[in-house]
């Protein structure tokens, strides 16, 4: 009688694990499409945020100085506004993605070992810090 209820209770315990594994699966997954959403996200903030503070600065006096009187004339003066836009828009977007770039795969790069070893953990087990599969 006791054994009976042993193996039922331990029955019991395995598909309660069971289906706690299966949640945690789902959460995981759903985890992973938020974090690509999340990327997104921050690529095109990224993308957008230079042209933003860069037409943020032009819409300030900074551009529209008074040369009126000074030896030297406006260096601007020739440039149309949206020149300047492009001219400090673009590059500084294109820094703004290399870095961003950069430090995400440097990133990406230091995970692979942390992937690497939960992944070996997952079809082999671990003896000693060596890996050994079944």
């Amino acid at each position: 009688i006791l054994d009976y209820q042993n193996t039922k209770a331990n029955k019991c315990s395995t598909d309660n694990m069971i289906t706690m594994t299966e949640d945690m699966k789902d959460i995981a997954r759903k985890t992973k499409i938020e974090t690509v959403s999340m990327k997104v996200i921050t690529l095109v903030t990224l993308f957008f945020l230079p042209g933003t503070f860069i037409s943020t600065l032009m819409s300030t006096d900074v551009f529209g100085l008074d040369y009126e009187g000074r030896r030297e004339g406006n260096p601007y003066s020739r440039l149309s506004p949206w020149q300047i836009y492009l001219a400090m828009s673009l590059p500084l977007t294109a820094i703004t993605l290399f870095v961003w770039a950069v430090f995400h795969f440097w990133e990406m790069r230091r995970e692979k070992p942390k992937v690497r070893e939960h992944r070996d953990i997952e079809y082999g087990h671990v003896e000693g810090g060596s890996v050994q599969k079944n």
